[in-house]
């Protein structure tokens, strides 16, 4: 323990011993009520929905904010919840246990200060209800022994002034006050620095450089009391700060400010020198339901694009499209309050927080709606009973190569190919590859002329032609070509992006690479883009005297869809001679981000403390 900065200075009550006063925890009591809940089954993988929430009390009705007002997360797991340390779901997690539970299974830990239940209602698990600070360090200790305790002790030996002993400590056999697995669940998760870092960031101070720790902070309200408290294996350090005569801090002075520094020293110094230790992983849980397990209840299912009707197997990849589709409930929907392993309630009007959660519910959806509805994790609609009805085999085209005959040789690096094609919906495009590496696209129905890529050398290869109609159903030929003559040393070939690639969003840069057989003989190297659906064809580049076997070009990404890029080499006598084409896609871009996105939560950007503050560890 260390004590106030003067035991005899009144003014500040110095002589107050705050390891064992009554003080507001803040939220670190919140893994106590977490703890609570994995006895009770749930899980760290659980979801609880982070949206503003009407609970209804004996007293009035109670509306709990995040620290950041407003934010909201929508579903998250506990694991992210109380890594972020989320308000809304921690009441709501303490709901669904019961406050009666939750402080009897405080009890069980060692706290003492919760003996009129009559005081406490929902808000403890904000850190509503007193505690002494000795016995929260106790019960972080069980987590960290895998669930066992054991009696504080503060003086280990006595001795005369002879040096006779008169009193000394020895351990005695703990008692497993928390289930081993449930211990490390909690641990699992305070320990999950990545689980805090969307809040807190991945640069904080409840880590240690050379081992794992699990670490917690708290602040009460109007800047009481600013907590830490964190452990390894072996050792647990509880670090409060505040003023003895419970005056209010300065703004701002959070656990995570002024408290997590002390605590994050303390522990590195304290551990110097010793064996690095790590918690030992939990067995999690499978319970058998959705939301227990981490999954939203709805159902996922492939669609047909065309006409939003189920998929088939004669659907083709590139027309598919991976939908879900449910209702979305609020956690009593799916959860009786203290039996959340039981059978799935459904509706509940008896509850007498069941409208109001599903309400929240629904207005959160809507406000996603309203912003950007992409964002929400699965549609409200309903599975399709139809199945697709345009790819099927009688809607497939045919198509025949009538030239060049396969007994035919191919002088130069060109040649005409001519097909003969039919189709119910017509023939939207046809694609041609060599040894099945894409070379052009063409949206002639009848042939095109075919320049050889620079790879395709002297000898046999084969060529296949295949048509599309308008939905992607499709056919092929193919024949067996033999080349007469090989490509010339001003040839390209485009090594990134690969045929069929997603390049990135519109607006980003994409770097294309372009490979040259020698890189001496071009005199000039041009990269072409054609949209395949629309506008925005023509250049993306010209270099003069390239003179390196890899060329890059930064390509300006144009509007979302289908694109084919190919280069061009002219070489000093004159001759061009062209590459495969690539067809890459291109994505929107990405939404900005809006009011409902995550915020920060107990997070500055100063680790200063106060000088009008007493710092008790």
């Amino acid at each position: 323990m260390v004590g106030s900065k003067g035991y005899f200075e009144e003014e500040i009550d110095g002589a107050v011993n705050v390891t064992t006063a009554l003080r507001q925890p803040g939220s670190s009591f919140k893994p106590i009520v977490y703890t609570a809940g994995f006895v009770e089954g749930y899980t760290p993988n659980s979801i609880l929905y982070d949206v503003l929430t009407t609970f209804k009390t004996e007293v009035s009705d109670y509306t709990p904010n995040n620290y950041t007002l407003g934010s909201e997360n929508g579903p998250v797991t506990i694991r992210k919840a109380l890594q972020g340390s989320l308000n809304i779901p921690a009441v709501k997690m303490i709901a669904l246990i019961g406050v009666e539970k939750v402080l009897n299974f405080a009890e069980s830990l060692g706290y003492t200060s919760f003996a009129d239940r009559s005081r406490f209602g929902l808000a403890i698990v904000l850190g509503g209800a007193e505690v002494k600070l000795i016995e929260h360090a106790a019960a972080y200790g069980a987590f960290a022994n895998d669930g066992a305790q054991h009696k504080t002790a503060s003086i280990l030996k006595v001795e005369d002034p002879k040096g006779a002993t008169l009193y000394e400590w020895k351990e005695e056999a703990g008692k497993q006050v928390v289930d081993q697995n449930v211990a490390r669940e909690i641990s699992s998760v305070l320990s999950d620095n990545a689980a805090r870092a969307y809040i807190f960031g991945e640069a904080n101070r409840l880590t240690l450089s050379d081992r794992a720790v699990a670490a917690k902070t708290g602040t009460t309200n109007d800047y009481h009391d600013a907590w830490t408290r964190g452990y390894t294996p072996s050792l647990v350090a509880g670090v409060w700060v505040g003023n003895t005569r419970n005056e209010e801090m300065v703004r701002g002075a959070d656990g995570s400010v002024i408290a997590a520094p002390i605590w994050q020293e303390y522990m590195q110094k304290a551990l110097a020198g010793s064996p690095a230790e790590g918690f030992n992983p939990p067995a999690i849980p499978i319970t058998g339901k959705d939301l227990l397990d981490g999954h939203l209840p709805s159902t996922t299912f492939g669609v047909d694009k065309s006409t939003g009707k189920l998929a088939t197997d004669e659907t083709p990849v590139s027309m598919r499209e991976t939908r879900s589709c449910g209702e979305y409930h609020s956690e009593l929907y799916y959860i009786t309050p203290g039996d959340p392993l039981g059978p799935v309630p459904g509706e509940q009007p008896n509850d007498p927080q069941y409208v109001s959660w599903e309400a929240a519910i629904q207005s959160w959806v809507d406000r996603v709606k309203a912003t950007d509805a992409s964002r929400l994790p699965f549609d409200e609609c309903e599975v399709p009973t139809e199945e697709d009805d345009v790819h099927t085999r009688a809607n497939r085209p045919d198509i025949e190569i009538q030239e060049p005959d396969s007994k035919e040789k191919i002088e130069g690096r060109s040649f005409r190919v001519e097909v003969e094609t039919d189709a119910r919906r017509g023939v939207e495009r046809v694609e041609y590859y060599i040894d099945d590496r894409f070379v052009k696209s063409s949206g002639s129905s009848t042939g095109t002329t075919i320049d050889l890529p620079g790879w395709v050398e002297v000898g046999k290869h084969d060529f296949k032609a295949i048509a599309y109609d308008d939905v992607d159903n499709s056919a092929s030929d193919t024949i067996s070509i033999t080349v007469a003559d090989g490509p010339t040393d001003a040839s390209a070939d485009i090594i990134d992006p690969l045929n069929g690639q997603t390049v990135g969003s519109t607006g980003d840069t994409y770097q294309v690479i372009v490979q040259l057989r020698d890189p001496d003989s071009v005199r000039q190297l041009v990269l072409y883009v054609e949209n395949l659906r629309g506008s925005g064809s023509g250049t993306i580049g010209i270099k003069d005297n390239p003179g390196n076997t890899f060329e890059t070009f930064g390509w300006n990404l144009p509007a979302a869809g289908e694109y084919v890029i190919w280069a061009e080499a002219e070489g000093s006598d004159g001759n061009r001679s062209s590459s495969s084409q690539v067809r890459v896609t291109i994505r929107e871009a990405e939404a900005s981000a809006d009011p409902l996105d995550l915020t920060d939560n107990e997070t500055s950007d100063t680790d200063v403390v106060p000088s009008d503050v007493e710092v008790t560890l």
